[in-house]
């Protein structure tokens, strides 16, 4: 469905203009009225401050309009909107009465954002839709954000992202739980930021060393093949963490350099999966999914979107944790 508005990310405008019209079919007259636009984002539980400015321009007519600042449009992003109109007398009114009007704040392109494991127009060719075919492109957009985690909880992380994690100490190593694959096609990234140990309530940073020879009472070396964390003491030899729970602190960045072709397309034949599932067919508001469930009960989307997109991400899939 079309966003009632479209505003670009940073953007002072278009006005967002509205007519306030009776069910009859008549308007409702502004005049000594107050109108306030409420705008709040679908994935946010409270509303958005705005700062633009709003103007009733056509009293008797029922006409007013929102100029919004670049401080509203800040945040790209889905957002659900309503009209509040206090007349002279205090009666109360909220427009649309039935539902909520669409606002679309779109991505610009001149300010940096989190990268994605595929962009829409490289989805889009993957689907075969046209590039000027913009209906459904916040849909794929919330799809591949959808995704995205489905593919890493197979293969590890992809996009580099830091990893705050505690670890039982005892041992001369532990072991990083969110190791990159490192299998053919991969550039495995893995950057250890910060280490300390616990004796106690007591805690002791550990200097990142390069190599065992640099090694010193108090520092320790990460082996990025293994994503090991190994304790190292004076002379390079090496000695246990503290015994207990909780005794080892690490944060670390991990992922890929760049993203593997093989996941790009596993990640579009999975979206492809959703996406179809959800067009639809015949009369009512039934979907492929229904169809597919009726015909199959047993086999749900989930199982559609491994058997095409599992075997492309196959040699990069992680082993199953172990207890």
């Amino acid at each position: 469905m079309a966003a009632d508005i479209v505003w670009k990310q940073g953007d002072s405008g278009p006005a967002f203009k509205e007519t306030f019209t009776k069910k009859s079919g008549g308007r409702y007259s502004l005049e000594g009225a107050t109108v306030t636009l409420n705008l709040r984002a679908l994935t946010s539980p409270a509303p958005l401050a705005l700062t633009g400015t709003l103007a009733i321009t056509n009293p008797l007519e029922g006409e007013a309009e929102y100029i919004p600042s670049s401080q509203d449009t800040a945040v790209p992003g889905d957002y659900m909107a309503t009209w509040t109109v206090v007349f002279p007398g205090g009666s109360q009114l909220t427009f649309p009465t039935e539902g909520y009007l669409s606002v679309l704040i779109e991505e610009n392109l001149t300010t940096a954002r989190a990268p994605r494991l595929v962009e829409l127009d490289e989805v889009k060719d993957h689907l075969n839709i046209p590039p000027n075919n913009r209906i459904h492109d916040t849909k794929l957009r919330r799809l591949i954000d959808a995704c995205t985690p489905l593919i890493e909880d197979r293969t590890g992380p992809i996009l580099p992202r830091k990893f705050d994690e505690w670890h039982e100490g005892g041992g001369t190593f532990i072991l990083l739980r969110r190791r990159p694959a490192t299998s053919l096609g991969t550039t495995p990234l893995i950057r250890l930021v910060a280490c300390s140990e616990y004796l106690g309530p007591i805690e002791w940073p550990l200097k990142i060393v390069a190599s065992p020879d640099q090694g010193e009472l108090y520092s320790c070396e990460l082996d990025t093949k293994l994503a090991q964390i190994i304790r190292r003491s004076a002379g390079g030899g090496v000695q246990p963490f503290p015994y207990g729970p909780r005794a080892v602190h690490a944060v670390y960045e991990a992922g890929q350099e760049e993203v593997p072709q093989n996941i790009r397309t596993a990640l579009c034949e999975a979206l492809r999966e959703f996406y179809q599932s959800t067009m639809a067919v015949g009369g009512g508001r039934r979907t492929v999914a229904d169809e597919e469930e009726e015909a199959s009960p047993s086999k749900s989307v989930a199982y559609l979107v491994a058997r095409h997109a599992l075997g492309l991400i196959g040699p990069m899939r992680r082993a199953p944790s172990i207890a």
